[in-house]
């Protein structure tokens, strides 16, 4: 007892001394942790209950000792701590770079960069990049002047083309001029009834399609599609015997094809423009690509047939007129139609005096033929449709030619109506329609049916997929979508046949459905 009131004493006397801040070790850790001996005050008297506390761990103690536990416990530290004392880790400091400059080696290139240089005599004394000329290699070069010859790029053998210009030309002998019974028949005809199958399906070009027509055939279904750089496929879709499937792929231009038309007067001639500034005329009698004018400026942007002549659209916002019969060496168009790009030109079909412009300045206009110069005037102006957004398409309907449809880039589609042609058009109808298409798509245009004044159809962006279809009787608007699991895609044009209960959709990855 006496032991241990001298222990709580020297206790006292060092709990009473100033404490020195050190760095915690595993060693005072472990010395903390085994203390015995609680803060008291000093000169204070144990309890009984705090004296047998301190014998029993005395008891504890000489326990573990007498098992040579508290010595075993000492060993294992003693081989847990490192030889040679702690290392202090310290950072580094990073070598200094050396101010030699490293000899500059010659750039690696491919073979096929090899050979685009190989024309070139290479300087070995001096690096690569350097002074060693680039060649670019034109992936679409421009197409020569002149005629070009109708010779397929799809390997379809020239014997199998020649036999297919020859059965189009004996269907063209046999069909007939749309009459009025056709038109009855047509009326009567629920187009919404219309169905899609496999066969009905091709890819028609290899890249996006921006035109598309149909051959104003009643014997036989002949589609055209003119994509994005240079090429025109045609597709015969009631071939499925021959090896190609009356697939067959022209390449009369090198950028995308803008319209393609057929010739109200011959109907073995169709002509083509494009981007790259060229009319082509394409007769499938003869089995060539005339070129009828090439301008080196200008993109040719849109193209509608008249009396004796095209009216061609120009990215300038000119309106050239065409005399196709005969060689155009000078051009005279008419300025000032537009301040930008033309978009669509539509000539009204009774009174071909009058022809409607949509172009990107956000205007459909209403021009007269008989009051253009070649400079322009503002009185062959009969009337301007002002709107917010770009006019992708303006049509007039294909009998009376009393309505305009027009499709806009402010999500709306419009019809205008006027009680005779050259009166003033009136807004009609008018409705929200997602055009937005994005940069990938073609956009879209609303197109009537040529054998009726009431039916026109356009693409859609809903889901599912599906083509809209659009009908005015009695001054009310109906719609009806027609919708396929075999149309998984969008079509951004659609185009009635002119003489069969037959629509064709296109997509922009070259595809065709025929919706029949």
């Amino acid at each position: 007892h006496s032991r241990l009131q001298a222990l709580l004493q020297d206790y006292a006397v060092k709990s009473a001394m100033p404490k020195v801040s050190s760095r915690k070790t595993r060693a005072s850790k472990t010395s903390s942790s085994t203390k015995t001996v609680d803060l008291v005050e000093e000169n204070q008297p144990l309890s009984e209950y705090e004296l047998k506390r301190l014998k029993r761990i005395e008891e504890n103690k000489a326990v573990l000792k007498s098992l040579n536990i508290i010595q075993a416990k000492e060993e294992l530290h003693d081989l847990q701590r490192p030889m040679g004392g702690s290392k202090s880790s310290t950072r580094k400091l990073k070598p200094k770079s050396s101010n030699i400059a490293t000899p500059l080696l010659p750039s690696r290139r491919s073979q096929r960069l090899q050979e685009r240089i190989s024309n070139y005599s290479i300087d070995q004394s001096t690096p690569y990049h350097l002074n060693v000329p680039v060649q670019y290699i034109e992936e679409h070069p421009q197409k020569p002047k002149g005629p070009l010859d109708t010779i397929c790029v799809n390997n379809v053998e020239p014997a199998v083309e020649a036999v297919f210009r020859t059965r189009f030309l004996s269907a063209l002998k046999d069909s007939s001029c749309i009459g009025n019974e056709g038109q009855e028949i047509i009326k009567d005809a629920n187009l919404s009834m219309l169905e899609l199958a496999d066969s009905q399906i091709a890819k028609v070009t290899k890249d996006r399609i921006f035109s598309l027509t149909i051959a104003p055939l009643s014997e036989k279904l002949l589609v055209l599609a003119g994509d994005k750089w240079g090429k025109i496929g045609v597709w015969d879709v009631e071939d499925t015997s021959s090896k190609h499937l009356g697939l067959y792929l022209y390449e009369p231009h090198s950028r995308p094809v803008s319209a393609i038309v057929f010739d109200q007067d011959q109907r073995s001639r169709f002509y083509s423009t494009s981007y790259d500034g060229s009319l082509r005329a394409c007769d499938l009698e003869v089995g060539a690509f005339d070129l009828v004018i090439q301008h080196t400026d200008e993109c040719l942007t849109a193209c509608e047939v008249q009396v004796g002549r095209l009216l061609v659209g120009m990215g300038n916002g000119w309106v050239m007129p065409v005399d196709y019969r005969q060689s155009c060496t000078k051009f005279q168009g008419w300025k000032g139609i537009s301040t930008r790009a033309i978009k669509c030109i539509s000539v009204n079909p009774a009174n071909d005096n009058y022809f409607a412009v949509s172009s990107s300045d956000a205007s459909v206009t209403i021009w007269d033929v008989r009051n253009l110069r070649t400079t322009g005037s503002h009185r062959a102006q009969v009337q301007r449709i002002p709107l917010s957004r770009t006019v992708t398409s303006a049509y007039y309907n294909h009998i009376s030619g009393t309505k305009l449809l027009t499709t806009s880039m402010d999500d709306h589609i419009r019809v205008y109506s006027s009680d005779t042609p050259g009166d003033q058009l009136e807004l009609d109808h008018h409705w929200y329609h997602n055009n937005h298409v994005g940069r990938w798509l073609t956009n879209f245009r609303a197109t009537w049916d040529p054998k009726c004044d009431f039916r026109f159809a356009c693409g859609s962006m809903s889901y599912p997929r599906q083509i809209d279809l659009y009908t005015i009787y009695n001054n009310r608007l109906s719609r009806c979508d027609l919708v396929d699991t075999l149309q998984s895609s969008i079509c951004s044009l659609a185009k009635f046949h002119p003489r069969r209960d037959v629509l064709v959709g296109a997509n922009s990855s070259g595809k065709v459905f025929v919706w029949k």
